[in-house]
């Protein structure tokens, strides 16, 4: 397997992510997505790092550059899904090392992503790659 990491740098590269991300949020139509999407690049930064397996997408991670008062700047992972067929094989990895030195390039301090509770396998590889629990994301309907 030869890994191709790219960014995609348009909202047309984004969206051809809707797939993968599809594998996650499978209720989430590709319009829904693509209103998303430009939310989130005109006012949170976004960013989208796709990996290929020859000219296959297999995974996709989202992040953005923020700073807050309790952290100063950081990176912040939004979304890692790797292709249900692709998964175990040390492409989250990579994908999270590359975000880490995206990160050290933009002068970030922290790295700091959300994982839901029930997702143990990306626990285990959080863990492995160095992160730790600093506290709890708190959500509310409204």
């Amino acid at each position: 397997m030869q890994i191709t990491i790219k960014e995609f740098k348009t909202k047309e590269q984004i969206m051809l992510g809707y797939p993968i991300i599809h594998q996650l949020y499978d209720k989430m139509s590709s319009e829904t997505y693509s209103n998303y999407i430009d939310d989130m690049i005109q006012g949170n930064n976004y960013h989208m790092i796709a990996a290929y397996d020859n000219n296959n997408l297999i995974a996709v991670v989202s992040y953005w550059i923020l700073t807050r008062f309790y952290c100063g700047r950081y990176i912040q992972i939004g979304n890692m899904v790797v292709d249900k067929d692709h998964r175990s094989k040390k492409i989250g990895s990579k994908l999270l090392k590359y975000i880490e030195n995206k990160g050290k390039e933009a002068g970030c301090s922290k790295y700091i992503l959300d994982s839901y509770t029930e997702n143990k396998k990306s626990h285990k590889l959080y863990f492995k790659e160095g992160f730790f629990i600093e506290g709890l994301h708190f959500m509310k309907e409204i």
